[in-house]
């Protein structure tokens, strides 16, 4: 009888041993919210070392939200690990919920019911009904603030009847005889130099801009390539020393965006159209004021 005894209290330690040592359990701070209020849920898992840990990946579960969980804390000793993680959770939906069983490396939680309702309501408050809107009387503006805007008014009309008239505030033109033979003598300069590209048909068009300007009184450095087509249209060069001048032109701002690499023929081609253009204007030019005179 003492060994069937003893067997028995052998088995009965064994199994009680192994409910002790491995288990999961889940507990929450309160069984009873308001909708929205907080809830903080905490799992943790006793498990043998002996048994593939598997946590619980938990994002959400029925008639919850999660609103932040903490990092998985772990302690081992010799035979267990111990898995601990805290979720903060909250329901919108109002009645008797159940937090549901986990299952955790083959061990399962016990379901948590909670009850969530509304903010009770005190009856003995007193009931504050809906106000009617009140109406606040416009604001009645000074009789002096009348008199300002009659001034003002007065004023305006009187600034449109009578303008004022702009003085003539740019001093009359007065033509550089010299820059048509400053002109002449950069453009040789121009050739026997001959520089680079880029800098050889900026020069180039810059003599022609400073002609204009300086004889003709243009202000040519404000003008696109299309505009000096124009004026030269106007200042009697034939149609085909414009359309020449235009393909110069159209050909220098090519070559200042280095979107064509011109030879030596083309350069000087582009030379002499640009003195002929100079030295075309400057007999238009002495022609008209013989013709005043």
């Amino acid at each position: 009888m003492i060994t069937r005894f003893t067997f028995i209290l052998a088995i009965l330690f064994i199994f009680s041993f192994q409910a002790l040592s491995q288990e999961a359990k889940a507990e929450a701070d309160k069984q009873k919210i308001v909708i929205g209020e907080q809830i903080e849920l905490r799992l943790q898992a006793l498990i043998p070392k002996t048994i593939s840990p598997e946590w619980i990946e938990l994002d959400s579960f029925p008639h919850f939200e999660i609103l932040s969980k903490s990092k998985i804390d772990t302690i081992q000793d010799v035979t267990h690990v111990i898995f601990r993680q805290t979720f903060t959770i909250t329901s919108w939906d109002s009645g008797s919920r159940v937090i549901p069983s986990f299952r955790i490396s083959g061990f399962r939680t016990t379901p948590i019911p909670v009850e969530v309702g509304f903010s009770p309501f005190d009856p003995s408050q007193p009931y504050h009904d809906v106000k009617d809107i009140i109406e606040v009387p416009a604001e009645k503006i000074p009789k002096w603030h009348w008199y300002l805007i009659l001034v003002a008014l007065l004023i305006s009309i009187f600034s449109l009847l009578f303008p004022k008239r702009k003085k003539k505030m740019e001093a009359e033109f007065v033509p550089d005889t010299s820059v048509y033979k400053q002109s002449l003598k950069q453009l040789e300069k121009l050739k026997k130099e001959h520089p680079e590209p880029k800098i050889f048909y900026t020069e180039l068009v810059q003599i022609l801009r400073n002609y204009l300007n300086k004889r003709r009184g243009v202000q040519s450095f404000s003008k696109t390539t299309d505009d000096l087509v124009i004026y030269f249209s106007d200042a009697h060069l034939s149609s085909a020393q414009t359309n020449t001048l235009l393909q110069t032109l159209r050909l220098s701002d090519l070559v200042k965006y280095a979107k064509f690499h011109p030879d030596k023929g083309d350069d000087d081609l582009a030379l002499e159209t640009i003195r002929e253009a100079i030295m075309s204007l400057e007999k238009n030019t002495k022609q008209a004021a013989v013709g005043v005179a």
